[in-house]
């Protein structure tokens, strides 16, 4: 992967698009709630598949770690451009 490409997924960019599609697409506010948290338990459960099957080896750059940021920062980017994206639309008159 480029090295660009990697350090926009570390920084959450994927998510905050995603986050800002779905936050202008979505109508209702439990609705946004609701893939908020579906989001936060996927990362949950995500963390513990890549702390279970990653390799962590003392010579690695720890990719545990690097994938577990990756994953963070989307799914709080994802939340944010939810709300965004949401508060941003125009209203129906």
């Amino acid at each position: 992967m480029p090295p660009v490409l990697s350090w926009l997924v570390l920084l959450g960019v994927p998510g905050l698009a995603v986050g800002m599609l779905l936050g202008t697409a979505v109508r209702r506010w439990g609705a946004i709630l609701a893939i908020a948290v579906g989001s936060v338990l996927l990362l949950l459960y995500g963390l513990e598949v890549a702390d279970k099957y990653l390799p962590n080896d003392p010579d690695d750059d720890d990719p545990i770690l690097l994938v577990g940021l990756a994953m963070i920062s989307n799914v709080v980017c994802l939340v944010v451009g939810l709300i965004v994206g949401r508060l941003g639309r125009p209203r129906a008159r």
